[in-house]
């Protein structure tokens, strides 16, 4: 009887090595799986379609880096990165929204893309999302004014890095993303109709809606294109409904020396007056007269002067060469407006130290306050978490070990005795 013992034992080893084999294993394959569905991309949507261009916007529960590969029947893999990364290859982002742009396409042409979030491939359900670019088409573009505004954060700090989707009646979708001073712009001036076969023919008013995505958190507005330059402060998790008011904050551009009414084409949006900022490169943009070269002067005591030109959508935008000091700032722009006069406008911001926490931005008061809806916030439920076989194993393996070693033990008695 005594060969029996062995035996037993190996057998209990046998169960406690498959015990810690699926432990580990289970382990292992929540720990990747949990890993990847952080980055996966959710809410993926094609965007600012043109007939040589698409945008794919998505979000990610965790920062990540985020790029695209778009390729065509008989053409090339071409490779775009996330707008905010430009061509920068080497350095690129993390960021839980994500926006990216391809450029220089064929009109009317269906592509295959494959996003890339931290350097893994996902597809949509196994296959490339697709995008088709719009055909070549003639007419005139609508005459409306780009769209810009502000969008804040519950605590009222710049939501920086939100998607902004815009769209009219019987429109495309147009996006954006918010700068760093809580400001965005689009362009309105090429926008198509929803099937982009033809520009949106023009009106005085056109119902204008839009959704502001951020780390979960949205903010929706009804507006139209008479209230949307600029669209009144959002705050995230409200919304709100800006028809039938006169929402436009007026500045007071000068022109020859003396204060005038707003130049309704000409406007400086980034920085906005009184934005703190956390970067010593403060991105510069606004909207002008296409073609009109636009001087800006950016900084105090040591300042940085350049130039730009309005695009034939409407908009510039300024980057200064190299960064200005910590603490107050402004930023000139002189350009001409529609019937020629110089127009010189000026905005007072800050740039706080590295590292600093910015606090948000002022921003002037708009004639009329809108009143913001909250959105209606659901009752947290606790997710279910799916089950482990683990502890059933366990008390499996201790129960059978028990056994085993009291019939071993009673086995060497009986052996002992004899």
């Amino acid at each position: 009887m005594q060969p029996r013992i062995p035996t037993l034992l190996g057998f209990i080893l046998l169960i406690l090595f498959v015990g810690v084999f699926i432990y580990l294993f289970e382990n292992f394959s929540r720990a990747s799986s949990s890993a990847k569905s952080a980055v996966e991309p959710r809410n993926v949507t094609v965007t600012n379609v043109t007939d040589s261009s698409f945008s794919i916007t998505w979000e990610t529960a965790d920062p990540a880096t985020g790029l695209i590969e778009v390729a065509s029947p008989g053409a090339k893999t071409e490779v775009f990165y996330d707008d905010r990364d430009g061509t920068n290859k080497n350095k690129l982002g993390n960021f839980t929204t994500h926006s990216v742009t391809a450029m220089g396409q064929s009109a009317n042409t269906s592509y295959d893309v494959k996003l890339l979030s931290n350097g893994k491939t996902f597809a949509d359900s196994g296959k490339p999302y697709g995008a088709t670019t719009a055909p070549t088409i003639g007419g005139n573009p609508p005459d409306l004014e780009p769209a810009y505004g502000t969008v804040m954060t519950a605590a009222n700090l710049p939501a920086e890095g939100a998607l902004v989707f815009l769209s009219l009646d019987k429109s495309q979708l147009l996006s954006t993303l918010v700068g760093s001073s809580g400001n965005w712009l689009i362009p309105l001036n090429h926008i198509r109709t929803t099937d982009l076969n033809r520009y949106l023919a023009s009106q005085t008013r056109i119902t204008e809606l839009l959704r502001i995505a951020l780390n979960g958190q949205e903010a929706n507005a009804v507006t139209d294109t008479l209230n949307d330059a600029p669209v009144p402060v959002m705050n995230l998790g409200k919304t709100y409904d800006f028809r039938r008011i006169q929402a436009k904050i007026p500045t007071t551009p000068t022109v020859l020396g003396a204060q005038t009414e707003t130049s309704a084409t000409v406007a400086l949006i980034q920085p906005a007056e009184g934005a703190a900022l956390a970067t010593s490169f403060p991105f510069v943009q606004g909207i002008g007269i296409a073609g009109k070269v636009v001087s800006v002067v950016l900084g105090i005591t040591n300042p940085i002067a350049g130039s730009t030109t309005v695009k034939s959508d409407g908009t510039w935008q300024f980057s200064p060469p190299s960064p200005l000091g910590e603490g107050n700032q402004s930023v000139t722009i002189t350009t001409t407006d529609k019937d020629g006069k110089p127009i010189a406008i000026t905005h007072q911001f800050t740039i706080f130290k590295s590292g600093s926490q910015v606090l948000g931005i002022a921003t002037p008061s708009a004639t009329i306050t809108p009143v913001a809806t909250p959105t209606a916030q659901p009752t947290a439920q606790p997710i279910p978490r799916s089950g482990t076989a683990l502890p059933t194993i366990l008390l499996l393996i201790a129960g059978v070990a028990f056994l085993l070693g009291g019939g071993s033990l009673l086995l060497t008695q009986q052996i002992t005795i004899r």
